[in-house]
């Protein structure tokens, strides 16, 4: 934990190069975050064989579409059978259901995220 005076980039790359001291050993590490920015330039600047995934709970909670659209339980099911897809393919087909439902914003957002990530 670190007290700074906001969530910046170059905090969290402070951060990050502090929690070296930390854990070390050179050992790789597995990150798992909210995908913020700083974070995203920072972890594999400073550990680059470490692994960067992000939170499920986060990306949900992130896409752009509202509880008052009444596609967005449609959405999020359909966004959390792409998250555990187990092939490349069922996740393309999930993502066109989304399409499907006519949120093309929704599907090029959660395109902009390697699904390797998550």
């Amino acid at each position: 934990m670190a007290l700074v005076g906001s969530e910046n980039n170059d905090n969290w790359e402070w951060f990050l190069r502090n929690l070296t001291q930390v854990v070390g050993d050179g050992r790789p590490i597995t990150f798992h975050s909210d995908r913020h920015e700083g974070l995203l330039r920072g972890v594999p600047l400073v550990y680059t064989d470490s692994f960067h995934s992000f939170c499920y709970y986060h990306l949900k909670n992130n896409l752009p579409i509202t509880g008052s659209d009444p596609r967005y339980t449609l959405v999020l099911d359909h966004f959390q059978e792409a998250t555990y897809a187990l092939s490349p393919e069922n996740h393309a087909k999930d993502i066109q259901k989304i399409r499907d439902l006519n949120c093309d914003w929704v599907a090029d957002y959660i395109e902009t995220i390697p699904p390797e990530s998550y």
